[in-house]
């Protein structure tokens, strides 16, 4: 539910006055968590363990003929630590840290960094029309996130989803401007752009903020019960990175399915990344989720797989091969329209070769001798406003 803020409704007496509204949403997960990682057992109050946490402030003015002006400004804040940093025992990224700006690793070949804590998430202003498509300009998410979403249904990106562990996390782009066609008989297409960014700043030490080039293009189509979504990704590191990092292109295909029976809900993805490293890093995911609605009962599970060839930079000859894998069982129950509970476990394996793909404390952790297994059993209450 969207409670409206502020309306300034257009004067009787001044007819030329167009509406608008501002609006604020949003979601809060919180909850309390068991894990067991490299051997050790951990619990905590935690968050965003079957949704990610965020308010969002929402506006729109009908222009008139059609038209009207939008914006969104999304902030992802925290609610088990006062000073803002909702850490966790370890943090997935798709290649390993190259930097550390504010806490955050910075990572090669990541859609965004978003280094700084207010308005993580997507924010943008635009304009659009029924007829003519929406254009927005800011940090957007990608199609190639929706497409994942789509498959993952209710577990969205968050721990159960397996999104940091077998997705390609190119989840939004900062200084990006992004398309989306008018929809015909349920197909529409989506471009975007990341014009990247190389900033230093600092007076006894420099910071480089570096974000990619990309370009993507995305096809949609919502008919009935049918959702289906294929994504072409194609980015492009800064070339003042390290020498074995710049100037280094990296490509993402994404294809998703979904299906709403009524009885079961079925979703399917795939996806396929490779970059011209001097030793290639190929990514090939497939993952199948399954959710059964039964009254106020929601039970969903959910399966997948990442194949990986080549992980890390270009020295990591001897990190061939090896499987990324997510196992996740999730049970909620509705206490209202907006407000359910939820339990779930999750079982994720990295492949002793893609240890890399674990930063701890800002470091990439090294190759080992055995898969790293990371159990995780969470209890949570979830309220959308």
């Amino acid at each position: 539910m969207k409670k409206t803020l502020v309306a300034i409704a257009a004067l009787a007496s001044v007819s030329a006055f167009a509406q608008s509204t501002v609006t604020l949403s949003g979601l809060v997960d919180t909850g309390y968590a068991i894990q067991k990682t490299y051997g050790d057992t951990t619990s905590a109050v935690v968050q965003n363990q079957s949704k990610t946490s965020t308010f969002k402030f929402a506006g729109t003015e009908d222009l008139g003929g059609g038209l009207n002006a939008n914006f969104q400004f999304e902030v992802q804040p925290s609610y088990i630590a006062g000073n803002g940093n909702a850490t966790t025992a370890n943090y997935l990224s798709t290649v390993a840290s190259t930097s550390v700006v504010n806490g955050s690793a910075q990572t090669t070949g990541q859609a965004s960094a978003q280094s700084g804590l207010v308005g993580k998430g997507q924010s943008w202003a635009g304009i659009g029309s029924a007829t003519a498509g929406g254009l927005r300009f800011g940090t957007i998410n990608t199609a190639t996130l929706g497409a994942h979403s789509n498959a993952a249904q209710a577990l969205g990106t968050n721990v159960g989803s397996g999104y940091k562990e077998i997705g390609s996390e190119y989840t939004r782009y900062e200084n990006s401007f992004q398309y989306t066609s008018p929809s015909m008989n349920g197909l529409t297409a989506v471009f975007q752009r990341g014009t990247g960014m190389d900033q230093a700043y600092g007076s006894t030490t420099t910071v480089t903020l570096r974000r990619p080039e990309m370009n993507e293009l995305g096809l949609n189509y919502d008919q009935g019960p049918i959702a289906l979504r294929a994504v072409s990704l194609k980015s492009k590191t800064s070339p003042n990175e390290a020498t074995a990092s710049a100037n280094i292109t990296t490509r993402v295909t994404t294809m998703s399915a979904k299906y709403d029976a009524g009885m079961v809900r079925l979703g399917a993805f795939s996806q396929n990344l490779s970059d011209d490293l001097a030793v290639a890093t190929k990514y090939k995911t497939s993952m199948y989720s399954f959710e059964v609605p039964m009254g106020a009962f929601t039970f969903t599970a959910l399966t997948g797989v990442q194949k990986v060839t080549g992980q890390g930079a270009a020295t990591s000859a001897t990190l061939t091969t090896g499987d990324n894998k997510v196992t996740t069982l999730q049970g909620k129950y509705d206490l209202s329209k907006r407000t359910y509970v939820y339990v779930m476990n999750v079982n994720r394996t990295m492949a002793a070769n893609n240890w890399s793909k674990v930063v701890v404390n800002g470091a990439a952790l090294t190759a080992a001798a055995t898969d790293l297994t990371i159990k995780t059993t969470a209890l949570g209450l979830v309220h959308n406003f």
